[in-house]
């Protein structure tokens, strides 16, 4: 498994107030730190959520059982979606969206099995798990979800200290809703400017960018053109053209059928798909740090 790590943002619960917009305040700060892949648990203002979020590449996992269940089976269900995708997964809550790409960062680089981020000696939001505790997580039928399991002593927390106040930020009502907004307004002034980009190859027209990528690495991990579609929330159809389109504008086959074996047949990426995926990634790697470093000189 490639050694990276995704997320889980508890989106389910009733609100009082909206939460889009601080969902996709998350999945900027989650972004910027590098996150993916990253799963939405949806319930409540479901339809909503996924209009609104449609387009920013993420896996939707919808908990129906959302006004009868805990958290707790909203975080079992976000970690059955990153099953095989990544070692390490966030915890996010829906209605804290004030942490740091650095707290992100500063957590998925921990070496604990569960850790908490600190601030003034208080902890706060997100946490992170080591993918490995996945199938206890899955298992567990106990009280108090993740703090009944380390009351008793099935999962170890480990905490890191980190300078970041809006861990401790929640937006549950409007007047806390105010406060995160006017807390993120004076912190987002003190960020650098950097550029956001996407790369697209193109002859006549565009036919590889960043979604076909997406798509050959989710085809990658579950060796199912229509399982890797389902997961990137893509029509079947639209995929295929895609990869069809791709083929005919680089002259060489991108995947194959497999026949049989421990998967029992479907979609792998051939060797020159492998190939080109590898080079649009190097590509858009040496682009990004380009435009970094001169928007850093212009700005």
């Amino acid at each position: 498994m490639k050694e990276k790590t995704g997320a889980v943002i508890l989106a389910a619960g009733i609100s009082g107030i909206s939460k889009t917009a601080m969902l996709r305040q998350e999945l900027d700060t989650l972004r910027e730190a590098g996150i993916s892949p990253i799963a939405v648990v949806t319930g409540h203002e479901e339809e909503e959520v996924r209009r609104e979020l449609a387009h920013r590449k993420v896996i939707f996992v919808e908990n129906p059982a959302y006004r009868t269940t805990r958290m707790f089976r909203s975080i079992q269900l976000g970690l059955e979606a990153l099953a095989g995708k990544c070692a390490k997964a966030l915890i996010v809550n829906g209605d804290a969206p004030s942490f740091s790409a650095d707290t992100v960062l500063a957590l998925a680089g921990a070496d604990h099995e569960l850790t908490f981020p600190v601030h003034d000696g208080k902890p706060g939001h997100p946490f992170c798990l080591d993918m490995g505790l996945r199938e206890e997580i899955l298992s567990y039928e106990g009280r108090k979800g993740i703090q009944g399991m380390m009351r008793k002593g099935l999962l170890r927390a480990g905490l890191i200290e980190v300078d970041d106040p809006g861990i401790h930020m929640e937006a549950k009502e409007e007047e806390s809703l105010a406060e995160v907004i006017h807390y993120q307004q004076e912190t987002l002034r003190s960020r650098p400017i950097h550029p956001e980009l996407k790369l697209s190859l193109a002859r006549s027209d565009r036919f590889f960018d960043e979604e076909l990528a997406d798509l050959f690495r989710e085809i990658d991990q579950c060796h199912s053109l229509n399982t890797a579609c389902k997961n990137r929330n893509m029509a079947y159809s639209r995929g295929w053209k895609m990869l069809k389109r791709a083929e005919e504008m680089l002259g060489v086959a991108l995947i194959t059928k497999q026949v049989g074996g421990a998967r029992g047949g479907g979609s792998v990426l051939t060797e020159e798909g492998r190939e080109k995926l590898q080079a649009y990634e190097e590509l858009r790697r040496k682009v990004i740090a380009f435009a970094e470093k001169e928007a850093k000189r212009l700005f």
